[in-house]
């Protein structure tokens, strides 16, 4: 049995086809991908590697989700990830909200994506090549980590405007 036996195509193929690009232009290669339909949160897992880092997807209540961690961070256990670091995995929107200053899932976007008028795979897969270029190399081997404190304080400012 491979890593990727338990994995649902209806999981998989979307992130496949909507990351294609990136994932080949930055090296990411599929290590291991867990489903457990109909299971507790998450529902589904999939780790990518790459030499600057490592891409973790996840499917949890009908949500999806893309987390970005160190080259060599562990395939997470089955439980909810905070998303700004506490596991060492942030969450893609987070990062870039705390560096743009502003949250990227408004209101108005997650109606969109709640109609259907915008599939949320998609939309992580453009926000990720936009942006792969300034956050990839947060992650990469040797990178001081002045960056994580800095992160977290853009995003409390963040949450405090928003309140």
């Amino acid at each position: 049995m491979s890593n990727h036996d338990s994995c649902l195509p209806e999981f998989i193929q979307p992130i496949q086809r909507a990351f294609h690009d990136a994932l080949t232009t930055y090296g990411f290669r599929l290590e291991r991908c867990e489903c457990e339909p109909g299971g507790r949160s998450p529902e589904c897992r999939a780790l990518y590697r790459g030499p600057q880092a490592s891409l973790l997807f996840e499917l949890s209540d009908g949500g999806f989700l893309t987390y970005l961690g160190e080259p060599d961070q562990p395939f997470p256990p089955s439980e909810t990830l905070s998303g700004t670091g506490a596991q060492g995995w942030y969450m893609l929107h987070l990062l870039i909200a705390a560096r743009q200053g502003k949250p990227v899932y408004t209101p108005r976007l997650v109606k969109r994506i709640w109609d259907r008028k915008l599939d949320p795979v998609e939309f992580e897969a453009q926000l990720f090549q936009q942006w792969a270029d300034e956050l990839l190399p947060l992650f990469a081997p040797g990178r001081p980590a002045q960056w994580r404190e800095e992160f977290l304080q853009a995003y409390q400012r963040l949450l405090r405007r928003t309140r």
